[in-house]
């Protein structure tokens, strides 16, 4: 059974017995995400040689031989995603240097649309269509490519008649 041990509100290490410990990313709540073959996962991909360092990141899980969300160091390289091409698709690590209390000391509330749902998440807001590339054609329409066609090389324009 390998245990986490809690280095701060969102940090723990997991040790690997005979090598510096693995290091977690994640709140008490994340952290208990984890199952046993993730950890297991992380501890045998830090004693694997070659391997100075690993880190565990929030949307770790079982993978096939590494945990995915993990990121591996060797003294030469760094590799964010052993597993997986998306890894970390969606974390971000901030730090920001923000007061804990608004004026007065009370906690500062999150902007209403961060952070949180939308006030109305069934409303769309909506896009304009997809438009690739267009060249711009002279007056009449047609270009002065051989043909006459407004994409040149005699190819119909879209003004053209076909």
């Amino acid at each position: 059974m390998h245990a986490l041990i809690p280095t701060g509100e969102a940090t723990a290490i997991l040790p690997t017995g005979t090598t510096s410990p693995v290091t977690v990313i994640g709140t008490e709540a994340i952290r208990a995400t984890f199952d046993e073959t993730c950890l297991r996962q992380a501890v045998n991909s830090r004693l694997a040689p070659g391997v100075t360092d690993l880190v565990l990141n929030p949307d770790g899980h079982c993978g096939y031989g590494a945990p995915v969300g993990c990121v591996l160091v060797s003294p030469t390289h760094i590799y964010p995603g052993p597993v997986g091409v998306d890894i970390k698709c969606s974390m971000s690590l901030l730090q920001l240097d923000l007061p804990e209390g608004g004026d007065r000391g009370e906690a500062a509330a999150p902007p209403a649309h961060r952070g949180g749902l939308r006030p109305d998440p069934d409303r769309r807001r909506p896009r304009p269509a997809a438009r690739g590339p267009r060249a711009a054609l002279p007056p009449g329409g047609r270009s002065a490519a051989a043909g006459g066609g407004g994409l040149g090389g005699g190819l119909p324009g879209p003004r053209d008649p076909a």
